[in-house]
Formats: C-alpha cells, structure tokens, sequence
C-alpha cells in the first residue's frame, strides 16, 4: 500500500506516525481537546482511579462538557498495541469509574483544579455557574463516555470498545512536506469532532417495522470472513437441535435464540463469535471454565457469561452449557 497524503493549498502533506510513541500522540490530542469535544470543555490531567479491588489504572485524562454535562475518560492508544491490552485499559475504567467513592475523588480534584486555574473558573462564570462544585459533582455522578483515542480504528480497536460502548476517535496526522526536520515542523490533524458527532444523534421517530424486519442473519454475517460464517451454522444447528420450538430473532448487534426467552446470543464478528448465555452469576455450571463473568462489564447480550470462538473444537460443550439456559429460560 502507497503512502497516505494530503494536499493542501497544493501542498503535499505526508502521513506522520507516532513512531516516538504513544506519549507524542497523548500531547498531541491534548493540546487539541476543545477541537475534539467542544469549546466549553474542560481538560483534567492524568490521575489514578481504583477498583473496587483496589487495583489502579491511570485514564490519560478526563474531559467534562460545561454544555452537555456529559463527562469523558480519556484513553489514547496505538492500534498496535491491540485487542487484550485496550480491552484490559477499559474493563479497570469501568471497574473503577462504578464506585462512588472513586466518582466523589475526582469531582474534589476537579473542583481544586478549577479553583487553581483563572481560565477553567472564568468559563463557569461566562455560563453564569456560581456553585462550581455542585455543577462537577451533578455532572460526575452521571455515567462516563470512555473517549478511546486511536491511530488507526482497526478490527481489534474496535471489538476492544465494543463491550464498553466507547467513542472511537481515529486521529491522524500529517506533516508538511519539506519540513520533516525543521525546528518547527508543520502539521496537519485529521479527526472527527467528537461533540459534533453526538450532536447530529438526535433522537429518531419510532420506525413502523418490527426490528426483526430490519435485521437479519445475513445481515449480521455480511462482514465475517468464511470460516467464521461456516463456524456460525455449524453453531445454529447445534442449538437448534435443543428444541424444535427454538426460534432465531436477530436484532442490532447480536443473533438470539428464544425459548420463552434468549437463552443464548452470539454476535457475529469478522474473526470470531461472541457468545453469551442468559443465566446469572453463579448459576452456570461450566466445569471447564470458559465463560467468563461479565455481570460488572457492559454487553450485549443478555445474561453474565461471555464466551469468544473463533472454532469449533467446543461446538458440542458450548451446547450442553446452552442447554442448562435453555431449561432455566423455558419455565
């Protein structure tokens, strides 16, 4: 693949990579917050947050929208760093941004920032905000956006979000050509503006048709790669042998299949499947242990087991545990 360019002004602008690191990518999306998430919008430096467990995880900053009232966590990664460890960076976000106390820390350290800080003070005032604290506070109690900042919004970026319902910013930049190692090289940022991304999401009448008209397997399908689609079917038909009755209702972002009720989703990626079963923590009896516990994790499907295939060496295990929801879904 050739080198990505831009021209401007009929000036040719080579692609730049963060080739020094995730730390020249981090001062980059900094120095242009407001660009990102709004005017009105406030930047807090790093600083660690606890969970429950009392394990620490430092966000690479917080942004709050005076506006909106909306509240940001801030992650900036590389792609290449992939699905396991993004995924792991944003399941501790989680974890620690649920506890109140944690919540309670960080409207302090905001307010004491604010307070230390003419420009961010000024801002409440031009708004006509006179209790500061209050306003952080109401606005911190609300549930965080994970604003997950990105070279390069690959597969694996994305399914690493996913589980989060994080906002993916692909950031780019592109440096002028000719003037690589000057002492001022000059650059050009690529992004979509996050507040404005949110604001053309306004809420949509109720559509007529049933969402089962609107989604379908094949839909869901349409991006896997073949063995993916062979795995699925493969899948499908194992279940479908549980019970005559089973019935398949896709909907946005997973297949259900319903007795009563799902008893088991699976959302079809591009490499893999991501199964859940509608059953609650500590009722599944998986000797093997490969669902994992996501009763504190956002998701998808329905129920706290998740499971990601991507063969079928556990097509016949994954049935007989779908069988135990099936039975508790059935009565």
């Amino acid at each position: 693949m050739g080198e990505e360019i831009l021209i401007k002004d009929g000036v040719r602008y080579r692609f730049w990579g963060y080739d020094k690191g995730e730390d020249k990518l981090e001062r980059i999306v900094i120095n242009h917050y407001k660009e990102i998430f709004g005017e009105n919008s406030l930047c807090f430096g790093k600083r660690e947050i606890k969970t429950k467990a009392g394990i620490g995880t430092i966000p690479d900053g917080f942004v709050i929208d005076i506006d909106s009232k909306k509240w940001y966590i801030v992650e900036v990664e590389l792609a290449e760093h992939g699905y396991n460890h993004i995924h792991s960076q944003l399941s501790k976000f989680q974890r620690a941004y649920k506890k109140p106390e944690t919540r309670s820390k960080l409207a302090d350290a905001f307010y004491k920032d604010i307070e230390n800080d003419v420009k961010k003070k000024s801002l409440f005032t031009s708004k006509g905000i006179g209790e500061v604290y209050k306003c952080l506070s109401d606005i911190v109690q609300s549930e965080p956006i994970i604003a997950l900042i990105v070279d390069e919004d690959t597969e694996e970026v994305t399914e690493a979000g996913e589980d989060y319902k994080a906002e993916i910013i692909k950031f780019k930049t592109f440096v002028r050509q000719g003037t690589e190692k000057a002492e001022k090289p000059v650059y050009i940022h690529s992004f979509k503006p996050l507040y404005i991304s949110l604001e053309i999401e306004k809420p949509r009448k109720k559509k007529i048709k049933k969402e089962a008209e609107i989604y379908s397997e094949a839909g869901h399908l349409m991006t896997a790669l073949p063995e993916i689609k062979a795995l699925y079917e493969k899948l499908k038909s194992s279940l479908l042998e549980i019970d005559p009755d089973v019935k398949i209702r896709p909907v946005k972002h997973y297949v259900g299949f319903i007795s009563k009720t799902n008893f088991i989703d699976i959302h079809i990626q591009k490499k893999a499947l991501k199964i859940w079963l509608n059953m609650k923590k500590g009722e599944l009896n998986d000797p093997k242990g490969l669902f994992r516990d996501v009763s504190r994790i956002g998701h998808w499907g329905n129920g706290d087991y998740e499971l990601r295939i991507q063969d079928d060496k556990d097509i016949e295990y994954i049935t007989s545990l779908a069988q135990q929801s099936y039975r508790k879904n059935s009565k």
